[in-house]
């Protein structure tokens, strides 16, 4: 992926305990704040609001292959599994 890449509906493959994050923005540049971030895969769902600049974290997932959406088609999201 390279650096400023925008990517939808992006699907990462982590190890033990990983964690995403990421940044959601609406098309016209703005943070997308209080925006939902799905991030599902390996059997389960889970979910996290947007915060007030645009950041979204998500800890201890399971290994395995997950996908992360954003609730509004207007809101693009960037993410990277750690």
């Amino acid at each position: 992926m390279a650096s400023g890449q925008e990517l939808l509906g992006v699907d990462l493959e982590l190890s033990r305990g990983a964690r995403i994050r990421g940044r959601a923005l609406f098309e016209d540049g703005p943070p997308a704040t209080g925006v939902t971030a799905w991030i599902e895969g390996a059997g389960s769902r889970t979910s996290t609001l947007v915060d007030v600049h645009g950041f979204f974290d998500v800890s201890g997932l399971a290994p395995g292959q997950w996908r992360v959406l954003g609730a509004d088609e207007r809101a693009r999201l960037f993410a990277t599994a750690a």
